[in-house]
């Protein structure tokens, strides 16, 4: 989580007349964790820049190793934010 953590406050906005927010909600429920992270980005970038850099990538190189067909991983790019939601189960 941490390698999403800091690519939310590295790709966050610093628009100045708009919420430049991040977000994260972290439950557990049974044996299932259940991660969410919100980044609100530039509105006058353009083409965003992509957060699927190195890091995100040895990440979910990580997620594979330890958590074998026990994690779900989505990464959207919305008009105006960054979402990364993450589920582990049997964590």
């Amino acid at each position: 989580m941490i390698s999403f953590i800091e690519n939310a406050f590295k790709y966050v906005g610093f628009n100045e007349n708009g919420r430049n927010v991040v977000e994260i909600n972290l439950t557990y429920s049974g044996d299932m964790l259940f991660f969410t992270i919100t980044n609100t980005k530039d509105a006058f970038t353009g083409q965003s820049k992509k957060a699927l850099g190195l890091g995100i990538a040895n990440t979910k190189r990580r997620l594979e190793l330890l958590y074998p067909y026990r994690h779900e991983l989505t990464i959207i790019e919305k008009k105006d934010c960054f979402e990364v939601i993450l589920i582990l189960a049997g964590a």
